[in-house]
């Protein structure tokens, strides 16, 4: 989960809007829509695409026996499990159909006990969907998925403890990288320019939110949303068919603040309004 750090993007003459309709269309296509099944195909193509250099990424894929293996074709189906999941949660969120998008997890001890018990399967149906993908992978590549697979939870679960159930997770961002540089991701963390707003739920509740970020260039964007790393784990340092600097994937947390008088106060910590 990494986004790069923005760049300047100019925009030519012939992008700029012509008319007051033209522009108050193009500001509502950067607006974040909750994302719809018709788009997935489009965010699948955004999540690869923005994923593709991330150095966890690199590690799971560029492995020695990595030319047996179609890769990015399994990682298309695990991305689109995924954001299936999300989908069903009501979780994502996109710019423009897919150019960008967000995924998020709301914190469990909001779920009544028929919804936890329905989550709980459902994520044990997708991690056996996943592991069944992966076995379409190439034996070292399943020797790393598995490492982070048992490195990672305990990892968050040593440094935040039982305050794990009561936060909300940044599961995925990514930005296309044709479009990156215009605040897409920030729009999409903050979703304070519109009626969704999760940041402003978590601060109302005094939850905290956490990712893991593998893209060590998305530390500053990250921390200037309020972010801080809390916590390193490093992949690849005793592996002896990785011969790259080893993967450092930080742990990082948003403590909640105090709300601001204008801000809502929803029922759960990611409850929003509907389209």
């Amino acid at each position: 989960m990494s986004l790069r750090e923005p760049a300047v993007v100019e925009i030519s003459p012939h992008d700029k809007p012509k008319t007051f309709r033209h522009v108050e269309w193009q500001l509502e296509q950067e607006q974040p829509l909750r994302l719809r099944y018709s788009r997935l195909s489009k965010v699948i193509d955004t999540v690869t695409a923005s994923l593709h250099d991330d150095p966890h990424t690199r590690y799971l894929r560029d492995t020695p026996d990595a030319a047996d293996n179609p890769f990015e074709e399994n990682w298309r189906a695990m991305y689109r499990i995924m954001l299936l999941d999300a989908l069903r949660r009501h979780e994502a969120w996109a710019i423009h159909g897919g150019d960008a998008v967000v995924m998020v997890h709301s914190s469990g001890d909001t779920l009544s006990q028929r919804q936890k018990a329905v989550d709980a399967f459902l994520r044990r149906l997708n991690n056996y969907l996943i592991r069944f993908l992966m076995w379409y992978n190439t034996k070292e590549q399943r020797h790393r998925f598995r490492e982070g697979q048992k490195t990672l939870p305990d990892a968050v679960k040593s440094v935040v403890g039982d305050r794990l159930d009561q936060m909300i997770t940044l599961d995925l961002i990514a930005v296309a990288p044709g479009k990156q540089g215009r605040g897409y991701g920030s729009t999409l963390v903050k979703l304070s320019r519109t009626k969704y707003a999760f940041h402003i739920a978590a601060d109302a509740q005094a939850r905290a939110t956490y990712l893991l970020s593998s893209n060590l260039e998305s530390t500053e964007f990250f921390k200037s949303l309020g972010f801080s790393t809390i916590s390193e784990v490093t992949l690849g340092e005793d592996n002896p068919t990785w011969d790259k600097a080893s993967i450092i994937i930080q742990v990082m947390v948003r403590e909640p603040r105090a709300p601001s008088i204008d801000a809502p106060s929803p029922s759960t910590p990611c409850s929003v309004t509907k389209d």
